[in-house]
């Protein structure tokens, strides 16, 4: 009967801990959530960010992002969710420590991400041109270019992220035209609430 009870309990506080840990925000397996308020609202959005190992087209990044319920990744909303991505992408590139590594001192055109905007008119690094967040089908209103960007190199018409190194060392991703045929990681995103 002890023994009985014990199982029972057992049970019980498995099950209760399995429904504590059960969270509607939590994201899949490989995903990372964000969490902001915006007018007195908490919203949840889930990120994957590709790897190395996953350089594509931009319309090849939109439809692995389609094919996980996902979009490219986008920005609309200024400095604190990009900001966050910026981070998680120092994080996911262990470039958060400089020791150890090469002195380059440039654009890393080979680490870049994919978002979720185009251009549909010509810019230059004078114009920036009329960038279109693609998912949410609104103008792009703030930016965070990298250093003479946008500058429409053979018609770049794309966004991504790009890695620059300063001349001191300082590491930062920011936001550059490329072209949509080239290959780039990419990064999802699936908006909880």
């Amino acid at each position: 009967m002890f023994g009985k009870l014990v199982t029972a309990s057992a049970c019980l506080l498995a099950l209760l801990a399995l429904a504590a840990a059960q969270d509607t925000h939590f994201c899949n397996d490989g995903w990372d959530l964000y969490t902001t308020t915006w007018h007195d609202q908490t919203h949840h959005s889930c990120f994957y960010f590709g790897t190395n190992f996953e350089k594509v087209s931009h319309d090849t990044a939109k439809l692995l992002c389609n094919g996980m319920g996902a979009f490219l990744a986008e920005v609309p909303y200024g400095p604190h969710l990009n900001s966050w991505i910026v981070q998680k992408l120092l994080e996911k590139n262990n470039l958060l420590d400089a020791e150890g590594k090469p002195d380059t001192r440039r654009p890393h055109f080979e680490t870049q991400y994919w978002l979720g905007a185009r251009d549909f008119g010509h810019h230059n690094e004078h114009v920036p041109g009329e960038w279109m967040w693609e998912h949410r089908n609104t103008t792009v209103q703030w930016f965070d270019w990298a250093d003479n960007e946008p500058n429409n190199f053979h018609g770049q018409s794309c966004l991504t992220y790009l890695l620059e190194e300063s001349i001191f060392g300082f590491r930062d991703f920011k936001w550059n035209d490329w072209d949509c045929n080239e290959v780039a990681d990419f990064i999802c995103e699936v908006v909880i609430d």
